[in-house]
């Protein structure tokens, strides 16, 4: 393996007090660089949060997790500002931060990304929909039922719900998409309903 040190010491502004933790790191065959990942992306989760609660002060929760949300879809985009693949830089921040340095691990996080707020991600139907029912009905929706057509791997799924009386069906290549659709069914059943 050439030797990154250099490039990577200067992408963090930080010296490591052991040189170890940066060369488990950037070693995927290391045992503990796959425990080095996971603490890392928990610390990237967290200074992305952090992140994106400093700037943007207008947001309720729901609006602060979808933007979480986009940011997590996107990630690998806003990574590569690192030039080194999710999982090593995940490696280097859980490194970062058992080396006593987790403030630095932070402000690299911060270098990474982007100078503008990610825009909030759609909503997702089935949590609009679990949330509206709660607050309607005082308890979660019953699951829906579901139906397919074709053979694995090629099946087609359709989800069916019931919804005030009236039935809704939604289709997709995978259960969850169904879901989904249904789910958006019912919400426009609902809307349609209330005007």
């Amino acid at each position: 393996m050439r030797d990154t040190t250099g490039h990577h010491l200067e992408l963090l502004a930080y010296g490591f007090g052991d040189p170890d933790l940066l060369a488990c790191a950037l070693d995927p065959d290391d045992p503990e660089h796959g425990r080095l990942r996971v603490l890392g992306d928990a610390l990237l989760t967290y200074a992305v949060t952090r992140w994106l609660f400093e700037r943007a002060e207008d947001d309720d929760a729901s609006a602060l997790l979808s933007r979480r949300e986009a940011f997590a879809r996107s990630r690998g985009r806003a990574l590569r500002a690192c030039n080194l693949p999710e999982g090593a830089a995940c490696a280097l921040l859980g490194a970062t931060v058992l080396d006593g340095a987790e403030a630095a691990a932070i402000a690299m996080v911060q270098r990474w990304l982007p100078p503008t707020l990610p825009p909030p991600a759609e909503a997702d139907a089935i949590v609009v929909f679990g949330e509206w029912h709660q607050r309607a009905y005082k308890r979660a929706p019953d699951p829906p039922t579901y139906t397919s057509e074709g053979v694995p791997p090629r099946e087609y799924w359709h989800a069916t719900l019931v919804i005030e009386g009236v039935t809704v069906t939604g289709s997709g290549p995978r259960k969850q998409d169904a879901r989904r659709e249904a789910c958006k069914q019912a919400l426009q059943r609902v809307a349609t309903a209330s005007e």
